[in-house]
Formats: structure tokens, sequence, C-alpha cells
């Protein structure tokens, strides 16, 4: 996220006119709030669903209060186990340890394939210059009836 968060929010700002820099700076930071939602969202429904469909077997023997706990979370199927005897406490906790590893390893392959995904998509459709830079744009300054002080870009090319 480091070597993405800082060009990501450049490439907002100089899309915007320095006028709309507060409306540039708002959706960026609304866009990665609610990006942020969804992947703990849907990559939490991941992980807990692996979870849970890899303790089905491990949970076979327990109560049904017992199970339900062991079988939505790790911490509390690590509960569960150190109550049980010897074996069964180790073998539940195996495989609530082994099933929370499956689960986060496929939602880090999921992941990586969502990042490649966008990296591809970025470089396909970013474009290849700097939006505000160069001799092609003009600003235009103007009192209103306000008397503050418009501002607007205008584009040489367009």
């Amino acid at each position: 996220m480091a070597n993405t968060m800082a060009p990501a929010t450049d490439a907002v700002m100089v899309a915007v006119p320095e006028a709309q820099a507060g409306v540039g700076s708002a959706l960026n930071d609304t866009v990665r709030q609610i990006g942020g939602a969804l992947g703990v969202g849907i990559f939490g429904s991941i992980l807990s669903s692996i979870y849970a469909s890899s303790m089905t077997g491990a949970v076979s023997g327990l109560s049904s209060q017992a199970a339900d706990l062991a079988s939505n979370q790790i911490g509390a199927a690590l509960h569960v186990a150190s109550t049980l005897p010897s074996e069964a406490g180790t073998a539940l906790a195996i495989a609530s340890k082994n099933a929370f590893i499956d689960g986060t390893s496929t939602v880090y392959v999921i992941s990586g394939i969502v990042a490649l995904v966008g990296t591809v998509l970025v470089w396909r459709l970013m474009p290849a210059y700097d939006l505000a830079s160069g001799t092609d744009e003009e600003t235009i300054g103007d009192k209103g009836s306000s008397g503050e002080l418009a501002t607007a870009i205008t584009r040489a090319d367009q």
C-alpha cells in the first residue's frame, strides 16, 4: 500500500483543476475508504467461509454450542480445545490452525490476483503524461460578485 497510495493520490489530484482540489481530495478519500471496507468485508467473508467449511470434520464430536463456537472463530476453537481432554484438544487446535492457514492462504492468493489485475488495468488505462504539467494550460483569474478570486483552467488543445 505504501507504494501505491501516494501515486494514486497524485493521479487523482492532478486530474482535477486547482479550484476543485477539495473535491478531488474528498473523492480520493471516499474511494479509499469504500475500497478498504469492501476489501475487509469480502476477504473476511472468504476467510470465514473457508475456515468454517474446513472445521466441519474437526467439530463433529463436540456439543452443538462448542461446535458452533469452534467453527466460527479460531480463538474460540483454541479455547474449546483447551477444555477438552489432551488428544481431542490437540487435534481440535491443530485442525483450527490448519483451517485458518488454509483460509488465509486462499485470501492472499485472491488478493494477489486482484492486485495483479489492478496493476494491468493501471498500466493499460492510465495516461502516460501529467495532465497538469506543460504549457498547454492557462490560468485565468477573475473576481466574481463576491469579490473572491475565482480560478478557471483552460486547455490550449480544446
